[in-house]
């Protein structure tokens, strides 16, 4: 099934680093286990409608960090506006600035919503994308529970930290 999406989309699974060619056949199955097949396709179409098959996107971390985009954000992740913001970047600096902020494909989805939220009227909040890695909390800061224990049921208290 992930053979047949990738081939949808013209690009072939193979071994040697080339134009259309993805060698990380692991991550599309991780993709595909943790995420669904929506995510994984959706990933695979912002990829290739970026950047055109270009070998280095095609890598571990790149998907990763589209794939961690488009679950964490979902609908308010535009298609159409990252293809136009996040592909004006090459793939050779978005890479450059990912490994400057953090190492993984972590970096990458940094660097990726650093690109989607410049000038951009109602940018994607930063909070969303790390709530996600902490676990299924439902949005919710961990340490509420702690908050309303303390007789902290103010909401501006919680804000500012």
């Amino acid at each position: 099934m992930i053979k047949d999406l990738v081939e949808s989309y013209s690009l072939s699974i193979g071994q040697v680093r080339n134009y259309g060619v993805v060698c990380a056949v692991s991550t599309l199955e991780n993709i595909y286990e943790r995420f669904g097949y929506h995510v994984l396709d959706r990933t695979l179409r912002l990829c290739v409608g970026t950047w055109e098959g270009d070998m280095n996107s095609l890598s571990a971390n790149m998907l990763n960090g589209i794939a961690r985009l488009v679950y964490t954000f979902g609908d308010a992740l535009k298609d159409e506006t990252f293809k136009e913001k996040v592909g004006e970047m090459s793939v050779k600096l978005l890479s450059r600035t990912a490994k400057e902020r953090r190492p993984g494909s972590m970096g990458y989805a940094e660097a990726m919503l650093l690109a989607y939220n410049r000038k951009c009227k109602y940018p994607l909040k930063w909070t969303k994308l790390y709530e996600k890695n902490v676990g299924n909390n439902e949005g919710l800061d961990i340490d509420t529970d702690m908050d309303e224990d303390e007789g902290g049921d103010s909401f501006e208290g919680a804000a500012k930290e």
